[in-house]
This record gives structure tokens, sequence and C-alpha cells, in this order.
């Protein structure tokens, strides 16, 4: 029982009490438990944020099961859906949508893969126009700068993130997290 256990949550993040409750249940049958649990978190999710299955599905795979990450991505897709955008001055659909995807790559990734991001530029102009970070906009552009010279030299990630452009960033970005969060946080509040 012990090794269908750790067999068990190794594969999805499942409660200890659960698991137990369920191997016991399904007489030990591990791939019947994980489908259970994956088809009983999917259609919570379902029921909450009304998305279809297959695109819940698809997303909770994504992030690796993780019920809290998924269920919080729809009830933000779905805060998004009912916001009356004009109420924000300045932001657009499009911009907040850059927002979000930059939230997620700073969150979820390596800090210097925003160099590797396609709206890099926007984004800039969000941090200057909507949150008045020109000086974080303008250490992004120098880092950009070089990034585009050692990508064009066929130079790796670790390299960059050596340079000197790249730890002023990283140094100015630190020094202003505290307000970008501080607008972020005000931001998704006029949001809800």
């Amino acid at each position: 029982m012990k090794e269908k256990l750790l067999k068990l949550r190794r594969r999805i993040p499942i409660p200890i009490v659960e698991a137990k409750k369920l191997l016991i249940e399904f007489d030990g049958d591990v791939e019947k438990i994980i489908k259970k649990f994956k088809r009983e978190k999917i259609n919570e999710i379902a029921q909450k944020t009304f998305f279809e299955i297959n695109v819940i599905q698809q997303k909770y795979e994504e992030n690796k099961y993780d019920f809290v990450k998924t269920l919080s991505f729809f009830e933000n897709q779905n805060r998004l859906k009912n916001f009356d955008i004009s109420k924000l001055k300045g932001f657009t659909e499009k911009s907040i949508e850059i927002i979000e995807k930059m939230e997620f790559i700073e969150n979820e990734y390596d800090l210097a893969s925003i160099f590797l991001f396609d709206e890099l530029n926007e984004y800039k102009l969000i941090l200057e126009r909507n949150f008045e970070l020109n000086e974080l906009s303008k250490t992004i552009q120098i880092a950009q700068n070089k990034w585009k010279k050692i990508k064009c030299e066929n130079m790796c990630m670790n390299v960059f993130k050596s340079t000197k452009e790249y730890k002023n960033f990283e140094k100015q970005f630190h020094l202003d997290a505290i307000k970008l969060d501080e607008k972020l946080h005000l931001f998704s509040q006029k949001m809800c």
C-alpha cells in the first residue's frame, strides 16, 4: 500500500488522506484513481467557471494538474470577459493581455525570459504610460539591445545574463518590483 501511495502522489498532487481513502475504495488500482481524481477536479472547475471540459482538461494538464492554478486561470478569464475595459483610463484589452502575459512569464520562468517575449516593446510602453516606470522601461531597452546583439552572434542566454546590461536591468527590475506590484494590485482591484 505504501508503494502505491507514493506512486500515486508522484503522478498527481493528491492529499495523503484522500489518496489512502481512494486506494482502499479502488482496491489499489492507481490508474483508476488518477482518472477519477482528474475527472472530479476538471468537473469542479467546470462547475465553478462554466468553461468546456476539453478546454479545462488541456489547461489542467498544462499546469501539471495544479487545481488552484488552473481554477484561478479560468476565474481570471471570466473576470476579464465580464469587465468593462472603458472603466480603466489608458488601458486596452491588448494592454491588459500583455500585462498578464508578462506577469506569468515573470512568475513562472527565469526573469531573462521576458527578452524572448514578442510583445516586449509594447510592454515597455505600458510601463511608461500606465505605470510611470520610465527607468525600468529604459533599462529593458538597453538590455534588449544587448540581447539582440548576442542573439545575432548565436550566443546563449547564459552569456546574456552575465552582461552588464542584463545585470543593470535585473537590479532596476528588483528596485521597481515593489512599485510595479503595488500598481498592478491597484489595477487588478479596479478590474474586480
